[in-house]
Protein backbone atom coordinates (compact mmCIF):
# COMPACT_ATOMS: atom_id res chain seq x y z
CA UNK A 1 0.00 0.00 0.00
CA UNK A 2 1.36 3.42 -0.75
CA UNK A 3 1.98 6.25 1.96
CA UNK A 4 -1.65 8.30 1.55
CA UNK A 5 -3.80 8.06 4.22
CA UNK A 6 -6.81 5.54 4.05
CA UNK A 7 -9.80 7.89 4.74
CA UNK A 8 -13.23 7.24 6.40
CA UNK A 9 -16.42 8.60 7.24
CA UNK A 10 -18.26 7.23 10.29
CA UNK A 11 -22.43 7.14 9.65
CA UNK A 12 -24.63 6.68 12.21
CA UNK A 13 -28.08 7.13 13.99
CA UNK A 14 -28.75 9.74 16.96
CA UNK A 15 -29.53 7.32 19.80
CA UNK A 16 -28.66 9.66 22.70
CA UNK A 17 -25.68 11.39 23.73
CA UNK A 18 -23.88 7.86 25.16
CA UNK A 19 -23.94 6.58 21.95
CA UNK A 20 -22.34 10.08 20.11
CA UNK A 21 -19.63 9.69 22.36
CA UNK A 22 -19.23 5.93 22.01
CA UNK A 23 -18.88 6.86 17.70
CA UNK A 24 -16.51 9.78 18.43
CA UNK A 25 -14.49 7.77 20.79
CA UNK A 26 -14.21 5.40 18.04
CA UNK A 27 -13.64 7.84 15.32
CA UNK A 28 -10.60 9.40 17.39
CA UNK A 29 -9.00 6.03 17.91
CA UNK A 30 -8.91 5.18 14.69
CA UNK A 31 -7.28 8.18 13.97
CA UNK A 32 -4.43 7.44 16.95
CA UNK A 33 -0.98 6.09 16.50
CA UNK A 34 -0.32 2.62 15.63
CA UNK A 35 -4.12 3.11 12.92
CA UNK A 36 -3.59 6.58 11.53
CA UNK A 37 -6.95 6.71 9.46
CA UNK A 38 -8.11 9.55 8.50
CA UNK A 39 -11.32 9.02 10.18
CA UNK A 40 -14.24 11.83 10.17
CA UNK A 41 -17.98 12.23 11.42
CA UNK A 42 -20.81 14.77 10.81
CA UNK A 43 -19.94 16.11 14.07
CA UNK A 44 -16.11 17.24 12.82
CA UNK A 45 -18.20 20.01 10.63
CA UNK A 46 -21.15 20.98 12.45
CA UNK A 47 -19.67 22.91 14.79
CA UNK A 48 -16.94 24.90 12.94
CA UNK A 49 -19.36 26.05 10.00
CA UNK A 50 -22.72 26.11 8.53
CA UNK A 51 -23.74 23.78 7.12
CA UNK A 52 -26.18 22.16 4.49
CA UNK A 53 -26.85 18.57 5.95
CA UNK A 54 -27.42 16.64 2.52
CA UNK A 55 -24.57 18.19 0.77
CA UNK A 56 -22.43 17.38 3.45
CA UNK A 57 -23.30 13.50 3.53
CA UNK A 58 -23.04 13.28 -0.39
CA UNK A 59 -19.19 14.83 -0.17
CA UNK A 60 -18.31 12.48 2.52
CA UNK A 61 -19.94 9.32 1.23
CA UNK A 62 -18.32 10.29 -2.45
CA UNK A 63 -14.49 11.92 -1.64
CA UNK A 64 -13.63 9.48 1.39
CA UNK A 65 -11.95 5.50 0.55
CA UNK A 66 -14.54 3.94 3.33
CA UNK A 67 -17.92 4.49 4.84
CA UNK A 68 -18.14 3.23 8.03
CA UNK A 69 -21.62 2.42 9.19
CA UNK A 70 -22.70 1.54 13.22
CA UNK A 71 -25.96 -0.40 12.95
CA UNK A 72 -27.74 -0.20 15.79
CA UNK A 73 -31.68 -0.55 16.40
CA UNK A 74 -32.66 2.66 16.22
CA UNK A 75 -30.32 2.72 12.60
CA UNK A 76 -32.30 -0.05 10.97
CA UNK A 77 -35.72 1.60 11.82
CA UNK A 78 -34.82 4.77 10.78
CA UNK A 79 -32.99 3.10 7.60
CA UNK A 80 -35.86 0.84 6.55
CA UNK A 81 -38.49 3.75 6.86
CA UNK A 82 -36.13 6.19 5.04
CA UNK A 83 -36.09 8.79 7.85
CA UNK A 84 -34.35 11.94 8.31
CA UNK A 85 -30.76 11.85 7.50
CA UNK A 86 -30.10 7.91 8.17
CA UNK A 87 -32.71 7.49 5.65
CA UNK A 88 -30.95 9.66 3.27
CA UNK A 89 -27.81 8.57 3.75
CA UNK A 90 -29.32 4.44 3.66
CA UNK A 91 -30.11 5.74 0.24
CA UNK A 92 -26.87 7.16 -0.98
CA UNK A 93 -25.48 3.62 0.00
CA UNK A 94 -27.58 1.42 -2.03
CA UNK A 95 -26.10 3.40 -4.70
CA UNK A 96 -22.40 2.38 -3.45
CA UNK A 97 -23.41 -1.19 -2.41
CA UNK A 98 -24.51 -2.37 -6.07
CA UNK A 99 -21.09 -0.10 -7.39
CA UNK A 100 -18.61 -0.70 -5.29
CA UNK A 101 -19.56 -2.54 -1.88
CA UNK A 102 -15.72 -2.81 -0.84
CA UNK A 103 -15.93 0.65 0.42
CA UNK A 104 -18.73 -0.30 2.55
CA UNK A 105 -17.72 -1.37 5.81
CA UNK A 106 -20.08 -2.45 8.93
CA UNK A 107 -20.29 -2.63 12.43
CA UNK A 108 -22.92 -2.86 15.20
CA UNK A 109 -23.95 -1.84 18.77
CA UNK A 110 -26.93 -4.00 19.25
CA UNK A 111 -28.68 -3.65 22.61
CA UNK A 112 -30.30 -7.63 22.08
CA UNK A 113 -32.09 -7.97 19.11
CA UNK A 114 -29.49 -8.79 16.86
CA UNK A 115 -31.49 -9.08 13.13
CA UNK A 116 -33.39 -5.29 14.29
CA UNK A 117 -29.65 -3.61 13.73
CA UNK A 118 -29.92 -4.68 9.98
CA UNK A 119 -32.40 -2.84 7.48
CA UNK A 120 -34.05 -5.34 5.82
CA UNK A 121 -31.96 -4.80 2.72
CA UNK A 122 -28.59 -5.37 4.51
CA UNK A 123 -29.45 -8.54 6.16
CA UNK A 124 -27.16 -11.08 4.10
CA UNK A 125 -24.22 -8.43 5.06
CA UNK A 126 -21.25 -8.80 7.14
CA UNK A 127 -20.77 -6.63 9.96
CA UNK A 128 -18.10 -6.31 13.04
CA UNK A 129 -19.70 -6.83 16.17
CA UNK A 130 -18.79 -3.95 18.47
CA UNK A 131 -21.41 -5.08 21.33
CA UNK A 132 -19.42 -6.46 23.69
CA UNK A 133 -17.06 -3.43 25.31
CA UNK A 134 -14.77 -6.21 26.70
CA UNK A 135 -13.78 -7.53 23.29
CA UNK A 136 -13.08 -3.69 21.58
CA UNK A 137 -9.72 -4.27 21.11
CA UNK A 138 -9.79 -7.65 19.21
CA UNK A 139 -12.61 -5.65 16.91
CA UNK A 140 -11.00 -2.84 16.51
CA UNK A 141 -8.25 -4.90 15.57
CA UNK A 142 -10.57 -6.64 13.09
CA UNK A 143 -11.76 -3.16 11.82
CA UNK A 144 -7.81 -1.50 11.11
CA UNK A 145 -7.05 -5.03 9.02
CA UNK A 146 -9.99 -4.02 6.91
CA UNK A 147 -9.93 -0.82 6.49
CA UNK A 148 -6.08 -1.30 4.98
CA UNK A 149 -7.48 -4.54 3.26
CA UNK A 150 -4.88 -6.86 5.45
CA UNK A 151 -5.79 -10.34 5.86
CA UNK A 152 -4.02 -12.18 9.00
CA UNK A 153 -4.82 -15.63 7.75
CA UNK A 154 -2.94 -15.92 4.94
CA UNK A 155 -3.50 -18.87 2.54
CA UNK A 156 -0.96 -21.68 2.44
CA UNK A 157 -0.03 -22.61 -1.29
CA UNK A 158 -1.38 -26.30 -2.44
CA UNK A 159 0.87 -28.52 -1.91
CA UNK A 160 1.24 -32.15 -3.85
CA UNK A 161 -1.63 -34.51 -3.76
CA UNK A 162 -1.59 -38.20 -2.01
CA UNK A 163 0.90 -40.84 -3.15
CA UNK A 164 -2.28 -43.07 -2.98
CA UNK A 165 -3.83 -41.17 -6.22
CA UNK A 166 -0.69 -41.59 -8.37
CA UNK A 167 -1.63 -45.54 -7.71
CA UNK A 168 -5.09 -45.10 -8.77
CA UNK A 169 -3.82 -43.44 -11.69
CA UNK A 170 -1.76 -46.63 -12.77
CA UNK A 171 -4.68 -49.10 -12.01
CA UNK A 172 -7.08 -47.25 -14.15
CA UNK A 173 -4.63 -46.99 -17.04
CA UNK A 174 -4.59 -50.63 -16.72
CA UNK A 175 -8.09 -51.12 -17.53
CA UNK A 176 -8.54 -51.59 -21.40
CA UNK A 177 -12.13 -49.82 -21.14
CA UNK A 178 -10.50 -46.84 -18.95
CA UNK A 179 -7.01 -46.69 -21.05
CA UNK A 180 -7.93 -42.44 -21.76
CA UNK A 181 -6.80 -39.97 -19.11
CA UNK A 182 -10.31 -37.19 -17.79
CA UNK A 183 -7.82 -34.68 -19.74
CA UNK A 184 -7.45 -36.65 -22.92
CA UNK A 185 -11.33 -37.15 -23.00
CA UNK A 186 -11.91 -33.51 -22.02
CA UNK A 187 -9.45 -32.74 -25.25
CA UNK A 188 -11.47 -34.41 -27.49
CA UNK A 189 -14.45 -32.72 -27.19
CA UNK A 190 -12.65 -29.36 -27.31
CA UNK A 191 -13.72 -29.01 -31.40
CA UNK A 192 -17.71 -29.82 -30.55
CA UNK A 193 -19.93 -27.11 -30.88
CA UNK A 194 -21.53 -26.24 -27.08
CA UNK A 195 -24.02 -23.71 -25.93
CA UNK A 196 -24.91 -21.47 -22.99
CA UNK A 197 -28.28 -21.28 -21.34
CA UNK A 198 -28.90 -17.75 -20.56
CA UNK A 199 -29.66 -16.75 -16.83
CA UNK A 200 -33.46 -16.77 -16.28
CA UNK A 201 -33.86 -13.74 -13.96
CA UNK A 202 -36.84 -13.73 -11.11
CA UNK A 203 -39.61 -11.08 -10.61
CA UNK A 204 -38.06 -10.43 -7.23
CA UNK A 205 -34.64 -10.05 -8.97
CA UNK A 206 -36.46 -7.68 -11.15
CA UNK A 207 -37.95 -5.36 -8.98
CA UNK A 208 -34.96 -5.31 -6.87
CA UNK A 209 -32.97 -4.09 -9.93
CA UNK A 210 -35.51 -1.52 -10.98
CA UNK A 211 -35.54 -0.18 -7.03
CA UNK A 212 -31.67 0.17 -6.64
CA UNK A 213 -32.23 1.85 -10.12
CA UNK A 214 -34.94 4.30 -8.77
CA UNK A 215 -32.34 5.51 -5.95
CA UNK A 216 -29.92 5.94 -7.65
CA UNK A 217 -31.61 8.43 -10.43
CA UNK A 218 -32.92 10.30 -6.86
CA UNK A 219 -30.03 10.18 -5.73
CA UNK A 220 -28.19 11.77 -8.55
CA UNK A 221 -31.49 14.39 -9.31
CA UNK A 222 -30.83 15.21 -5.64
CA UNK A 223 -27.18 15.88 -6.42
CA UNK A 224 -27.95 18.09 -9.37
CA UNK A 225 -30.13 20.15 -7.42
CA UNK A 226 -27.69 20.62 -5.08
CA UNK A 227 -25.25 21.61 -7.68
CA UNK A 228 -27.66 24.41 -9.51
CA UNK A 229 -27.90 25.84 -5.86
CA UNK A 230 -24.58 26.38 -5.90
CA UNK A 231 -24.06 28.29 -9.87
CA UNK A 232 -27.89 29.61 -10.15
CA UNK A 233 -29.01 32.75 -8.11
CA UNK A 234 -32.61 32.25 -7.25
CA UNK A 235 -32.79 28.29 -7.76
CA UNK A 236 -34.41 26.22 -5.06
CA UNK A 237 -36.13 23.06 -4.95
CA UNK A 238 -38.51 21.23 -2.65
CA UNK A 239 -38.89 16.95 -2.73
CA UNK A 240 -41.98 15.48 -1.34
CA UNK A 241 -41.27 12.23 -0.76
CA UNK A 242 -45.06 10.05 -0.84
CA UNK A 243 -43.46 6.44 -0.26
CA UNK A 244 -40.57 4.83 -1.11
CA UNK A 245 -41.92 4.27 -4.65
CA UNK A 246 -43.03 7.97 -5.17
CA UNK A 247 -41.46 10.97 -5.46
CA UNK A 248 -42.01 14.98 -6.54
CA UNK A 249 -39.02 17.55 -7.26
CA UNK A 250 -40.68 20.94 -7.58
CA UNK A 251 -38.31 23.56 -8.93
CA UNK A 252 -38.29 27.25 -8.38
CA UNK A 253 -36.50 30.82 -9.48
CA UNK A 254 -36.71 33.07 -6.97
CA UNK A 255 -40.11 31.34 -5.54
CA UNK A 256 -41.85 31.21 -8.80
CA UNK A 257 -42.52 27.52 -9.38
CA UNK A 258 -41.09 26.28 -12.57
CA UNK A 259 -40.86 22.76 -13.65
CA UNK A 260 -41.68 19.77 -11.29
CA UNK A 261 -40.49 16.02 -12.18
CA UNK A 262 -42.39 13.21 -10.63
CA UNK A 263 -40.68 9.82 -10.78
CA UNK A 264 -43.14 6.86 -9.65
CA UNK A 265 -42.44 3.24 -9.90
CA UNK A 266 -45.03 1.25 -11.18
CA UNK A 267 -46.01 -2.22 -13.44
CA UNK A 268 -45.27 -4.47 -10.07
CA UNK A 269 -48.93 -5.86 -10.02
CA UNK A 270 -49.66 -6.15 -14.17
CA UNK A 271 -46.25 -6.15 -15.85
CA UNK A 272 -42.65 -5.81 -15.51
CA UNK A 273 -41.69 -2.69 -12.92
CA UNK A 274 -41.40 0.14 -14.55
CA UNK A 275 -39.90 4.14 -13.58
CA UNK A 276 -42.42 6.14 -14.91
CA UNK A 277 -41.65 10.15 -15.09
CA UNK A 278 -43.45 12.92 -15.49
CA UNK A 279 -42.72 16.54 -15.81
CA UNK A 280 -44.06 20.36 -16.75
CA UNK A 281 -45.83 22.87 -14.50
CA UNK A 282 -49.22 20.99 -14.44
CA UNK A 283 -50.72 19.53 -11.94
CA UNK A 284 -48.81 16.41 -10.70
CA UNK A 285 -51.85 15.11 -9.11
CA UNK A 286 -52.94 11.79 -11.30
CA UNK A 287 -50.49 9.06 -11.53
CA UNK A 288 -52.06 7.59 -14.74
CA UNK A 289 -50.43 9.69 -17.49
CA UNK A 290 -46.44 10.64 -18.01
CA UNK A 291 -44.00 11.57 -20.00
CA UNK A 292 -40.96 9.14 -20.05
CA UNK A 293 -40.78 5.30 -19.12
CA UNK A 294 -38.13 3.27 -18.12
CA UNK A 295 -38.19 -0.55 -18.21
CA UNK A 296 -36.05 -3.69 -17.56
CA UNK A 297 -34.42 -5.39 -20.77
CA UNK A 298 -32.72 -9.20 -20.26
CA UNK A 299 -29.47 -8.78 -22.28
CA UNK A 300 -26.17 -10.31 -22.65
CA UNK A 301 -27.16 -12.52 -19.53
CA UNK A 302 -28.07 -9.09 -17.75
CA UNK A 303 -30.80 -6.80 -16.40
CA UNK A 304 -30.37 -3.49 -18.12
CA UNK A 305 -32.78 -0.15 -18.21
CA UNK A 306 -34.06 1.15 -21.30
CA UNK A 307 -35.83 4.19 -22.20
CA UNK A 308 -38.99 4.02 -24.00
CA UNK A 309 -40.35 6.80 -25.05
CA UNK A 310 -37.08 8.64 -25.59
CA UNK A 311 -37.61 11.42 -28.36
CA UNK A 312 -33.65 11.11 -28.92
CA UNK A 313 -34.81 7.93 -30.77
CA UNK A 314 -32.05 5.88 -29.27
CA UNK A 315 -32.63 2.06 -27.76
CA UNK A 316 -29.56 1.16 -26.51
CA UNK A 317 -28.71 0.20 -22.83
CA UNK A 318 -28.93 3.30 -20.71
CA UNK A 319 -27.20 4.42 -17.16
CA UNK A 320 -28.94 6.37 -14.74
CA UNK A 321 -26.92 9.50 -14.97
CA UNK A 322 -27.82 9.24 -18.76
CA UNK A 323 -31.47 9.42 -17.74
CA UNK A 324 -31.00 12.43 -15.40
CA UNK A 325 -29.25 14.10 -18.44
CA UNK A 326 -31.61 13.87 -20.68
CA UNK A 327 -34.41 14.69 -18.82
CA UNK A 328 -32.72 17.93 -17.20
CA UNK A 329 -31.60 18.69 -20.51
CA UNK A 330 -35.01 18.04 -22.67
CA UNK A 331 -37.40 18.57 -19.99
CA UNK A 332 -36.53 20.41 -17.02
CA UNK A 333 -34.06 23.03 -18.13
CA UNK A 334 -36.15 24.55 -20.74
CA UNK A 335 -38.59 25.49 -18.04
CA UNK A 336 -36.22 26.68 -15.90
CA UNK A 337 -34.81 29.26 -18.51
CA UNK A 338 -37.84 30.84 -19.47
Amino acid sequence: MDNRRPTAFVSYSWDGEEHESWVHKLVNRLRSDGSGVDASFDKFELFDKTVNLNQMMVKAMRDNDYVIVVLTENYGIRADNFQGGVGFEAELLLGDLRRDKDRIIFIMRHLGNFEGVFPSYLRDYYAIDFTNDGKFESKFEELVHRIYRYNKYEKAPLGSQPNFLSGKAQHMAGNDHLHLSTKNENQDFASYSTFIVPKSYTDLEKEEFLRSNYNDIKQRFTQLFEYVKTQTTGFVYQLDEDSSKKLIFKLYIHGHHKTSLKMLIGGFSHSSPTINFTFGSHSMQGDNSFNEMVSIEEKDNQLRLRMLMNFRGSTDSIQPDDIVKQIWEDHLLPYLKN
